[in-house]
């Protein structure tokens, strides 16, 4: 087992240098988040209601909501989070985060202070970052695969 794999298993979320999560209420507009998201350059925003978690509006969303009909941006941000929102708590392992993030196909992850209330949230970026810290000959110790690797209609547009 590659010395990586072990430290996930024993590191706990709480000893990642987390950024604190933006934090928005459920009335608050489309347009308010959004706004916030670009200006704080983040890709996750947690609505929170008196002091619970509601829901998550993260940038795949966003991309949702960018193929919707309507774009209504005064609405408010909880017609359009993500509201059954799987979160972890500070003691959980950074193994348990990526066991959550790969079964359900996320990238962020809030987390709990307490039972309900989340301030920070744990992105996919965060575990890239503490594997390339760990174990950087592990993680880059070949070349980068070129595109003609991929399959041939992989770039072209639908």
């Amino acid at each position: 087992m590659k010395s990586s794999t072990i430290e996930m298993k024993r590191r706990l979320i709480s000893s990642l240098p987390l950024t604190r999560a933006l934090i928005f209420k459920p009335e608050d507009s489309l347009r308010k988040v959004i706004e916030g998201m670009q200006n704080y350059a983040q890709g996750a925003a947690l609505i929170v209601d008196r002091d619970h978690l509601a829901g998550i509006f993260t940038e795949r969303d966003f991309l949702h909501l960018c193929h919707s009909q309507e774009k209504p941006m005064d609405t408010p941000i909880s017609q359009w989070m993500t509201k059954k929102t799987m979160s972890l708590h500070y003691n959980d392992t950074l193994l348990d985060a990526l066991t959550l993030m790969v079964e359900r196909g996320i990238r962020h992850i809030p987390i709990l202070e307490s039972e309900q209330f989340a301030s920070k949230i744990l992105s996919a970026r965060d575990l890239i970052d503490f594997f390339a810290e760990q174990s950087p000959s592990e993680t880059f110790d070949g070349p980068l695969p070129s595109l003609d690797s991929f399959p041939s209609d992989f770039l072209e547009d639908e």
